[in-house]
């Protein structure tokens, strides 16, 4: 087959122990190596996005070896688990509650056969110890057990097992509840009083590019730059947060929406306002409380329709700032066997 990866615009012929996150790390490190020599303290920026874990789920065999049998008690057992080590370790209330598995459309653990449980046990050995491999072929598809993970396999791991990794939190990706939207990050900096500490404050992927520019005393262009228009900069810097300034990233006022397939969200401090089509949600608003609920379970749209209404302004004022097509069903709920 082709390669389909290309540095500095040209096509890259890759071998058959290719591995992309090897190899966009081997990359990065070259790059480092050749840079222009000049002072040591001289900025600059790096970023290494991986592939993986991403799908198919495959791994190089010595790997996946290396968690043989670790999943054999299934995702329920899975999600108990991650759940007491997340309230352990301080990063889940004790009390948490947590939303119950959505995945309607795949059996129980209990419900499937011993080969079933076999080859589900095994897709997530895989995505644990993945890195991803190039030279799949979907023409010679052969996902036996023994096979599952390799270059000529093309599998996932499903909704059950997705959804060990995201407790307590709602569903998983490719949703607007917690559990597609809410991720872990990490940030230090020489002298930031939180080092350490697990942080609660609400934050967004928008806020990085700030924080980023402040940190290097840096001032954003506003909307012009070099003689062409420019976005304007979205999200606030962490830095008084992250130095033990304030307690809080956003002010109480502030509105983030999500959209994504017909699925709709849009937060305002600890309150969130949720939209799911079915089979997911009743396709009506919900509200939830995330300080009380951060597992989305208890539906609060009846008791506090002036909370809601609040919200949704703040949703349609993010539909019209950010030219949001709202269409009438989601990609997923699409019958492909019609088109």
């Amino acid at each position: 087959a082709p390669t389909i990866f290309t540095e500095d615009d040209q096509f890259v012929t890759v071998g058959e122990d290719f591995y992309s996150s090897d190899s966009y790390t081997d990359t990065l490190l070259r790059y480092l190596g050749e840079r222009p020599q000049g002072p040591q303290d001289a900025p600059f920026f790096a970023y290494l996005p991986f592939q993986a874990p991403h799908w198919p789920l495959q791994a190089p065999w010595d790997i996946i070896a290396a968690y043989r049998g670790r999943y054999d008690a299934g995702p329920d057992a899975l999600r108990e688990e991650r759940l007491a080590a997340l309230t352990r370790l301080g990063m889940c209330p004790p009390d948490v509650e947590p939303h119950p598995v959505v995945a309607d459309d795949t059996p129980e653990w209990a419900d499937m056969t011993d080969e079933e449980r076999a080859v589900s046990a095994r897709t997530m050995e895989v995505y644990a110890a993945m890195v991803d491999r190039m030279d799949w072929n979907i023409g010679r598809v052969i996902d036996y057990l023994d096979n599952i993970g390799g270059p000529t396999s093309y599998t996932w791991y499903g909704p059950r097992w997705a959804q060990a990794a995201t407790a307590p939190s709602r569903l998983h990706k490719a949703f607007t509840t917690e559990g597609g939207i809410r991720v872990p990050g990490f940030v230090t900096w020489p002298g930031f009083s939180r080092q350490g500490e697990i942080g609660t404050a609400f934050t967004t992927v928008m806020d990085i590019a700030p924080t980023v520019l402040e940190l290097a005393g840096a001032a954003h262009p506003g909307t012009a730059y070099r003689g062409r228009e420019v976005e304007p900069m979205r999200g606030r810097s962490m830095l008084p947060y992250l130095s033990g300034q304030t307690d809080a990233v956003h002010d109480a006022d502030t509105g983030t929406g999500w959209e994504l397939f017909g699925r709709r969200a849009i937060r305002q401090g600890d309150w969130k306002a949720l939209y799911l089509p079915a089979p997911y949600g009743p396709g009506a608003w919900q509200l939830y409380d995330l300080l009380r609920d951060p597992g989305e379970v208890h539906d609060l749209a009846d008791s506090r329709p002036e909370k809601l209404a609040d919200l949704l302004e703040l949703w349609d004022r993010y539909v019209e700032d950010n030219g949001v097509i709202l269409g009438p069903v989601s990609v997923y709920e699409v019958d492909v066997e019609a088109l």
